[in-house]
């Protein structure tokens, strides 16, 4: 489980961070997407899925953590 959630946030990291360079240099016309409101939309919706990932990561360090504890 940790392998993947590992893999994951390290994809949606490199996701937001193309996204991110996408936004920077967004010109209409030349670009994928249709505007940077789009691109927006999409990094908003990346950045809670890597909050979500981080967030089930830490828990299920401090669960391991108390397991090893006891």
């Amino acid at each position: 489980m940790d392998s993947r959630l590992n893999y994951s946030i390290t994809s949606l990291t490199n996701d937001i961070s193309i996204l991110t360079n996408e936004f920077n240099t967004f010109e209409e016309g030349k670009s994928y997407f249709k505007s940077r409101e789009a691109i927006l939309d999409l990094m908003t919706k990346k950045r809670i899925k890597l909050r979500k990932a981080k967030a089930m990561k830490l828990a299920l360090t401090k669960e391991n953590e108390n397991n090893s504890n006891n």
